[in-house]
């Protein structure tokens, strides 16, 4: 899979928390971004990435992302440590046990959004973006494990339809569905 970087075009849907939950990781990422000199962005599980959508194409987003989220209820995101990759998008992030609520969620999205190709689905909560070397990644990881008290469960209670075009701190929030109650 090639390294995507910004600027981008396009949508994602994304999965969020609410409350303190979503007021923590949301300080997270932007304390996370200031001390790292990266790009703030909402605190999210991308769900799925980058659709190849236009304007003219976003009734058929919505409408999956209402489907997807009303049937759904109590799907929780089990914070399983922290992760570093060679990606921009993923150079530091809390990966999630992929339960089979998520992967079930991820399927339907690819099915109903016509991504059945993309890559495999690997949950987690994004925490820094950028092309970051090794070294100042680990050192993240190891300031912020022991320090930070990460919640070990999170609980979705919404998906977000996102325009994900430009950079990460120019990324928009549309519109949320709430996952039914």
């Amino acid at each position: 899979m090639a390294d995507l970087k910004p600027p981008l075009k396009g949508y994602s849907l994304f999965l969020e928390a609410e409350g303190s939950e979503q007021k923590f990781l949301q300080e997270l990422v932007d304390d996370l971004a200031r001390k790292n000199r990266t790009f703030t962005f909402p605190a999210h599980v991308t769900l799925l990435g980058l659709l190849d959508k236009t304007p003219a194409d976003l009734d058929h987003v919505k409408q999956a992302g209402r489907e997807i989220a009303a049937g759904y209820r109590g799907v929780v995101t089990e914070i399983v440590g922290m992760g570093i990759r060679r990606m921009y998008f993923q150079s530091v992030f809390l990966p999630v046990s992929p339960s089979s609520e998520l992967m079930t969620m991820s399927q339907q999205a690819r099915v109903l959004l016509g991504h059945e190709a993309d890559p495999p689905f690997m949950p987690h909560w994004s925490a820094v973006y950028g092309d970051i070397d090794e070294r100042q990644k680990r050192a993240i990881v190891r300031d912020l494990m022991g320090v930070v008290p990460f919640p070990k469960v999170v609980a979705i209670k919404n998906i977000a339809l996102a325009d994900v075009s430009g950079y990460p701190d120019e990324w928009k929030i549309l519109e949320r569905y709430p996952l039914a109650d």
